[in-house]
C-alpha cells in the first residue's frame, strides 16, 4: 500500500466523527420522543428504528480502526509507534462493540427503574469505558510523540488539554445523574471533545501524509 492508500486509512479518521455526528443529530431530530437535551446517544439504537445508531456506532468503528492503521504506518517507528495506533484501535473496538451491544434504557424509551439490566447492557457499558478510557491514554501518549515532531507543533499540548477535558467532562456527567434536562448534552459535550481530537489529528496525518517526506523521518526513539 502506497502513500495515496495511507492518506486513505488517517483520512478515515476524519470520515468517521463527521459521520457519526451526521447520523446522531439527524436520526435524534426524528425520532419520536428522543430529546436530544436529556437523552443519551446510546438510546438512539432502542426502540423505532434502533439499527440506525447501532450501525452507525458499527462503521465508525471500523473507520476509526482504520484510522489507527494508518495511523500505525505514519509513525513506523519511535516514540509512541506501537502504543498510539494501538489505543485508537482500541477506541474503535469499542465503538463497534457499543453497536453489537446495545444499551439498557435509562430515560428512552421507558425509565431505567422500568427496565430490567441486560447482559447486551452490560457490555455496552463495558465498551464505553475501554472507549474513554482508551482515549485518555491515547491522548497522553501521541502527545509525547507530537512534541518531538516539528510538524506536529502545537498538538501535544492540544491532546493534553483533551486528555484532561475528557475525563472532567465524565466526572461532570456522573456527578450530574441520568436524569436530568441537560444529561444528553453533558453525554454529547465529552463525545464531541474526544471525536473532535481524533477528526483534527487525523486531519493533519491526512496532511502528512500527502507530502513528499515521511511525517516519522528522523526520529528513532523507542516505542
Amino acid at each position: 500500500m502506497g502513500k495515496r492508500g495511507s492518506a486513505l486509512l488517517v483520512a478515515a479518521g476524519v470520515l468517521g466523527p463527521v459521520l457519526f455526528w451526521l447520523v446522531v443529530i439527524i436520526d435524534g431530530a426524528t425520532k419520536p420522543g428522543y430529546d436530544a437535551r436529556r437523552h443519551f446517544i446510546s438510546e438512539l439504537a432502542l426502540g423505532e428504528r434502533g439499527w440506525v445508531q447501532s450501525t452507525n456506532f458499527i462503521v465508525v468503528g471500523v473507520l476509526t480502526i482504520a484510522f489507527a492503521a494508518g495511523l500505525r504506518r505514519l509513525f513506523p517507528t519511535g516514540r509512541a509507534s506501537i502504543f498510539g495506533p494501538l489505543l485508537v484501535g482500541f477506541v474503535g473496538l469499542g465503538l463497534a462493540a457499543s453497536g453489537v451491544f446495545r444499551t439498557d434504557p435509562a430515560n428512552y424509551p421507558v425509565k431505567a427503574d422500568a427496565a430490567q439490566g441486560t447482559t447486551s447492557g452490560a457490555i455496552h457499558g463495558l465498551a464505553f469505558v475501554v472507549v474513554v478510557g482508551s482515549v485518555i491514554a491515547a491522548c497522553f501518549v501521541l502527545a509525547r510523540r507530537f512534541r518531538q515532531e516539528p510538524t506536529w507543533r502545537g498538538y501535544g499540548m492540544y491532546s493534553v488539554i483533551t486528555g484532561i477535558l475528557v475525563p472532567a467532562w465524565l466526572v461532570v456527567l456522573v456527578v450530574a445523574g441520568d436524569d436530568r434536562p441537560y444529561t444528553g448534552l453533558l453525554q454529547r459535550a465529552l463525545v464531541a471533545t474526544f471525536f473532535g481530537w481524533l477528526a483534527v489529528i487525523a486531519a493533519r496525518a491526512v496532511a502528512l501524509e500527502t507530502r513528499a517526506e515521511p511525517a516519522g523521518a528522523g526520529t528513532a526513539q523507542p516505542a
